[in-house]
């Protein structure tokens, strides 16, 4: 097995086994109260910094061991490949390319270990498609930052097929 295929099983691994685990837990929560916020701030903390073309606050929300699975299906461990590949996916992005997020759904898996579900819409040369931003959350020293995100380009918005 070649390492980029064991890097995309691990991070499916964790977001797997964090589905799991939601099993017994409530059923999502739709994006409306103030709990939310502090998920949602991270989420649009990426986007921000994707709108910005800025890799380094876009690797900022990780953990220093974090994982992100982007829309092309590169997988990268840790903040610093995190952030040289975020340069490049920026760099190549078309002029004028912006994401936004569309809603949210945030599921408490512990105290300081949150799922988050967010649909988001990524302008591009004046086309729009959907994408699924699936993030494991944890609170690290009173912060919340991403563990592992996966983005996977394509996704129908929520409630739609």
């Amino acid at each position: 097995m070649d390492n980029m295929t064991n890097n995309r099983l691990c991070a499916a691994s964790v977001v797997l086994l964090s589905l799991t685990l939601l099993l017994p837990v409530r059923a999502f929560a739709a994006e409306s109260g103030a709990d939310n916020k502090p998920f949602t701030a991270v989420i649009d903390q990426l986007l921000d910094a994707w709108n910005k073309r800025d890799s380094a606050k876009f690797a900022a929300a990780f953990t220093e061991d974090g994982d992100f699975i982007n829309p092309r299906g590169g997988s990268v461990h840790g903040r610093k490949a995190i952030s040289e590949i975020v340069a490049k996916l920026v760099s190549q992005a078309k002029t004028g390319s912006q994401a936004k997020r569309l809603d949210a759904a945030v599921k408490r898996i512990k105290p300081d270990v949150a799922l988050v579900l967010s649909n988001l819409s990524i302008t591009s040369g004046g086309k729009t498609d959907n994408s699924l931003a699936t993030l494991v959350l944890v609170n690290a020293g009173g912060k919340w930052k991403i563990s592992a995100c996966e983005i996977a380009a394509g996704a129908a918005p929520a409630g739609r097929k």
